[in-house]
């Protein structure tokens, strides 16, 4: 029982230590789900109509291998975006091992 108490606690501080994506917000070591608006993000225009939505992501594995591109102008060019309304973003982390984090931006 000791070996597997020092095992999982070895996992949790090589995790805590490696480069996953953890929200701003609410990060969690073991799993974490949150939507949340970043300092940048919120509402920037409320006379600007929401009828496109734009998204952009980046993902890492293992805290090792990390890509993707979850900028806002990524988010924004991916259905022509001109005028933005809001930017959102969204984490998602599994036991450390995956992690991606999503852009949201919606606008005319």
């Amino acid at each position: 029982m000791k070996n597997i108490f020092v095992l999982f606690s070895s996992i949790i501080l090589f995790l805590s230590f490696t480069g996953c994506i953890h929200s701003p917000i609410a990060p969690g070591a073991i799993y974490t789900n949150v939507k949340h608006s970043g300092i940048e993000a919120g509402i920037i225009d409320n006379n600007i109509a929401e009828n496109k939505i734009g998204k952009s992501s980046c993902s890492n594995i293992l805290g090792l291998f990390a890509f993707g591109d979850c900028s806002i102008s990524k988010a924004q060019n991916s259905v022509n975006i001109s005028k933005v309304h809001s930017v959102e973003h969204k984490s998602l982390t599994l036991l450390g091992f995956f992690s991606t984090y999503v852009t949201i931006v919606t606008g005319e």
